[in-house]
């Protein structure tokens, strides 16, 4: 597609990815638009979310890994770990003698096998 394909026609496909996908970090107009054809004509979505929301969104989006490795640091010490390590390793110590004795089990599930 790269030698059939007019590089006019690639700038302006370029060019509306690159809008489309800056369009909530635009002007109210592109947000508009861009929620107009795909929230509301594409996935029938009635109502754009407030701002703060979609900013929520994009930050949860854009920085999830790094913000939930904050969260862990802060709301989770050693010891709720260590007490997490510990219940995890119990639970599977209980299934490790529960399922082989499950009637409505079969052999292929037990063994991990789904086909």
């Amino acid at each position: 597609m790269l030698v059939s394909v007019p590089i006019d026609d690639w700038k302006t496909y370029l060019r509306w990815h690159l809008v489309h996908n800056a369009a909530e970090a635009l002007s109210t107009p592109f947000v508009n638009e861009n929620f107009d054809f795909y929230g509301r004509t594409l996935n029938g979505t009635k109502e754009n979310q407030p701002r703060w929301r979609r900013c929520v969104v994009a930050s949860d989006q854009n920085l999830g890994e790094a913000l939930g490795e904050v969260y862990v640091q802060k709301a989770f010490p050693p010891e709720a770990k260590a007490r997490m390590k510990e219940l995890v390793n119990n639970l599977i110590v209980a299934l490790r003698d529960d399922i082989p004795t499950l009637d409505w089990m079969s052999e292929p599930t037990r063994r991990g096998r789904h086909c």
